[in-house]
């Protein structure tokens, strides 16, 4: 039985590579779902298990894809089994077959998510032997030669800089966000297989402490106006990031609680978690609901809209 589980995982998980390769449409949704397999495994099995199980995974996904395409694609595939879906699965349901604490489980996922991201980002450049900066110094040149290099080049440099100010918030964020998917979904399908374990409470009844968070975003924003006033030279670019990344992951909270408004509406009209998933990522990455979530998840904070409503 454990050894049918084992190439019964390993052939699940090459057939969600090439399914994210095949059809990228749906690669942000098999990114949700792909530790799943090294979650369930290590929770019936055991977290030492886990190890040859990635490192095999990695392995034959670097093997097949390197046939199929070509040899730096196959060594990005390996490399990105173990660094994406099989770390995160290894700290997911290591947590779990160790019964720690749930809320601290999904924090450790969110960890592991963020340690994913910036291992690939540091490790790709050394894999495919170019760096970040020639890029951009390629783009330029494609600019200059299609001509378009005056009107453009403004642009570029406001880009690169926002990108490279918000990085903090940005890599804060969507990791919290994956771990967050990537927990629940996996908590949800181990409940589903009949596995016993305790899951942190549910999403639309999350709420954030709405004195601090509005003390701090007003104190953010004073000690911006004052600074940018008060000393010489306006606003010190430290200052800046700082205090643009720390609002960033305040709005964040804000909108989470939103988001949880808006699961706990749908869960009290459909019992179907899958649905209620699908019909939030037809619209979450509307830059225009967005807006409207954080608006409604500062409503919620002061005025209680979840009151005497029940998941």
């Amino acid at each position: 039985m454990k050894t049918k589980d084992f190439m019964k995982t390993i052939i699940l998980l090459v057939v969600l590579t090439f399914i994210s390769l095949i059809f990228p449409f749906f690669s942000a949704f098999i990114y949700l779902i792909w530790p799943i397999p090294i979650v369930f495994y290590i929770v019936k099995y055991g977290t030492g298990e886990a190890v040859p199980l990635v490192a095999l995974v990695a392995v034959v996904n670097g093997l097949l894809v390197g046939l199929v395409y070509d040899i730096p694609n196959g060594i990005i595939m390996g490399v990105y089994s173990i660094l994406s879906f099989g770390l995160i699965g290894f700290f997911l349901g290591s947590g779990i077959r160790e019964k720690f604490n749930p809320f601290w489980t999904m924090v450790l996922t969110i960890v592991a998510v963020i340690i994913s991201n910036l291992a690939m980002a540091l490790s790709l450049p050394y894999i495919l032997g170019f760096n970040y900066q020639a890029l951009v110094t390629e783009m330029r040149a494609y600019l200059d030669a299609a001509g378009l290099f005056p009107q453009y080049d403004i642009i570029l440099e406001q880009f690169l800089y926002l990108l490279k100010t918000l990085v903090p918030s940005l890599l804060l964020v969507t990791s919290a966000i994956h771990g967050i998917l990537i927990y629940y979904i996996s908590t949800w399908y181990l409940r589903r297989k009949g596995f016993d374990l305790h899951q942190y409470k549910p999403f639309s009844t999350w709420r954030f402490p709405r004195w601090w968070i509005s003390l701090a975003l007003v104190l953010l924003i004073v000690a911006r106006t004052y600074l940018q006033y008060s000393s010489p030279g306006g606003l010190s670019e430290q200052a800046r990031v700082v205090i643009i990344n720390l609002m960033i992951l305040l709005f964040f909270l804000i909108f989470l609680q939103g988001f949880a408004v808006v699961v706990n509406w749908l869960g009290r009209r459909t019992s179907n978690f899958l649905l209620v998933l699908v019909i939030f990522a037809l619209f979450f990455f509307n830059i225009f609901v967005i807006y409207v979530l954080i608006f409604l998840g500062f409503i919620d904070m002061w005025f209680n809209l979840r009151r005497n409503q029940k998941a």
